[in-house]
Order: structure tokens, then sequence, then C-alpha cells
């Protein structure tokens, strides 16, 4: 078995809690470094190939990594999703689906252009880029919302979407 993928799993939490140190110490929403994080260990680790390397049966990495990210998933939008309470959504509905619509799609067309435009990437992989960057969950938002403390009304809008 393939000693990189231990030195690759060893890291991912290592990293992970440094970056929440930092964070803490830096006192910035730790989603900006976890994310910075995880781009720098992607520079040198790729997951899919590792797990392909470990399968040992001819599986693609991807079918080993694609059921354990769906399972994270949807775990962490579970435990968003007990924190929302419907009468916040009576009083901001509207917010909350002007930001889910119209505001995604700004913020995804707005990212795809800067990708593409600043950072020369291919028109595919900026749209891919755009995209991933528009979607947002409990795990970014209720950071920030922590750091920021906006309003009752801000708060649940942002929980919401």
């Amino acid at each position: 078995m393939n000693q990189d993928f231990f030195f690759y799993l060893a890291a991912v939490p290592v990293l992970g809690v440094l970056a929440q140190m930092i964070s803490h110490w830096l006192r910035l929403p730790s989603i900006l470094l976890l994310l910075l994080f995880g781009v720098l260990l992607g520079q040198f680790a790729n997951p899919d190939e590792l797990l392909k390397q470990i399968s040992g049966n001819g599986a693609t990495g991807s079918a080993v990594l694609f059921p354990v990210v769906s399972l994270a998933v949807a775990i962490i939008l579970f435990e968003g999703g007990l924190t929302l309470k419907l009468e916040d959504l009576r009083h901001s509905g509207a917010a909350v689906i002007r930001m889910v619509t119209l505001g995604a799609g700004i913020s995804w067309i707005l990212g795809t252009m800067a990708a593409w435009w600043c950072l020369g990437m291919d028109v595919r992989v900026a749209l891919l880029l755009g995209a991933v960057l528009v979607v947002t969950g409990p795990t970014v938002i209720a950071p920030l919302i922590r750091h920021i403390r906006p309003s009752r009304k801000i708060g649940s809008i942002l929980r919401w979407e």
C-alpha cells in the first residue's frame, strides 16, 4: 500500500486544525484559511489518484471518493438544516429567493469571468470554478455570521440562503 496516502490522510486533519488555530489567532473566518490550505494541499496530492492506488481492485479513485464526499455533504447539510426555523423564513423569504436565484446567477457569471480573464483559465474550467465559488452552506455561512454578527434579520437571511 502506498505510504503517500497515509501522509495525505494525516495532513488533512493537521492542516485543518492548523488553519483553525491561525484563523482564530488572526481573527479571520476559518473558512478562508481552510480553503487556502486545501488548495495548497491539492497542489501536492491528488486524493483521486491516491484512492485509485490503494483500491487495488481496478476501481477508480472517484468510485471511493464520490460516496465519501456525498455522505460528508449530506451530514453537513442535515446539521445545518437543524438550525433553521420556519418562522425566520416567513420574514425573509423574498430576500432568500432573490439571493439564491438572481444573486447566485450573477455571482456565477462574475466568478467565471474573473477566472477566465484574470487567471487565464479555459472557459469550461472557469465555469466550474465560478459554480463552485457560488455554492455556500452552513459550514461557510455559520462561521461568517458568528464573526460578523449581523442584525437578526440579515443573519436569518444568510442562514436560509
